[in-house]
């Protein structure tokens, strides 16, 4: 397992060569980094929404971006966390 993790952190991709669970370590590292990506680049696009349409209502309906720019928070938040939660289980 360690094995696997090395080889994705120096830049090896694909898990053609690997086998049994080697091979689903492979593609479960794949899939948490892609949670990762969508949720980072989401909870930044939530919160620039947020701001800018609190331009264009000039603040009149501001609980609406506070609950954008929370959601926001949390998925950065959470895009950071998960991995490494599930991580130090794979270990």
């Amino acid at each position: 397992m360690l094995k696997v993790l090395a080889q994705t952190i120096r830049g090896e991709t694909g898990c053609i060569n690997k086998e049994g669970i080697e091979y689903f370590i492979c593609k479960f590292i794949g899939v948490i980094n892609a949670f990762y990506w969508i949720s980072l680049v989401l909870g930044i696009v939530l919160i620039m929404y947020a701001g800018a349409k609190y331009m264009y209502t000039k603040g009149k309906d501001w609980h609406s971006e506070l609950l954008y720019v929370i959601l926001g928070i949390a998925l950065i938040i959470a895009s950071f966390s998960i991995p490494v939660l599930i991580f130090s289980f794979l270990k």
